[in-house]
């Protein structure tokens, strides 16, 4: 994995870093536009699998 970050070029958090409160419905706005985009994709192609 740290060769592939090293080729993209992004760097590993330091620490025991990890993302929290998204189960208890605190997102970022990002979140949004990632429903928005996935709604759009099962509405334009009902019945289709992953």
């Amino acid at each position: 994995m740290g060769e592939v970050l090293e080729e993209a070029t992004l760097r590993v958090p330091a620490g025991n870093w990890s993302q929290t409160g998204g189960r208890q419905g605190r997102h970022t706005e990002h979140l949004g536009c990632l429903l928005a985009e996935m709604q759009f994709l099962q509405r334009a192609y009902p019945g289709a699998q992953w």
